[in-house]
C-alpha cells in the first residue's frame, strides 16, 4: 500500500499547524483519500512518523498519528487530528491542510 507523504512545518502538531502534500507525492490537487490509507508525516526536524486516515470527507480528514520523539528527544504520544483542505487561493502548495482540532 502506498503512504502518501505529509511535510509539517513544525516538530509536532497542533490546532492552526499546516501541513502539505510533499512534492513527490504525484499528486497534482487535493487528493480522493479512503479511511484506512496510509500516511508518512515528515516533521520540521526531520522525523518521519507513520499515520494511518480514519475518516474523509470531501473537505476534512481525520488522521491517526503514532507516539514518536522529537529530534530533540521528547515523546509525543499518539493523538488523532482532524485537519481541513485549505482552499487554493489561501493555499501556498498545492493540497494544503490545517490542523483543526484533536478528536477521540
Amino acid at each position: 500500500m502506498k503512504a502518501w507523504p505529509l511535510v509539517a512545518a513544525n516538530t509536532h502538531l497542533y490546532p492552526g499547524a499546516r501541513l502539505r502534500l510533499a512534492a513527490n507525492a504525484n499528486a497534482a490537487a487535493q487528493p480522493a483519500w479512503r479511511a484506512g490509507e496510509a500516511l508518512l508525516l515528515e516533521f520540521s526536524d526531520g522525523v518521519v512518523v507513520p499515520a494511518a486516515l480514519r475518516r474523509a470527507l470531501a473537505d476534512e480528514i481525520d488522521i491517526g498519528v503514532q507516539a514518536y520523539r522529537t529530534a530533540s528527544g521528547t515523546r509525543i504520544p499518539p493523538k488523532n487530528w482532524r485537519l481541513r483542505w485549505l482552499p487554493p487561493d489561501d493555499a501556498a502548495e498545492l493540497a494544503a491542510l490545517k490542523v483543526v482540532s484533536r478528536v477521540p
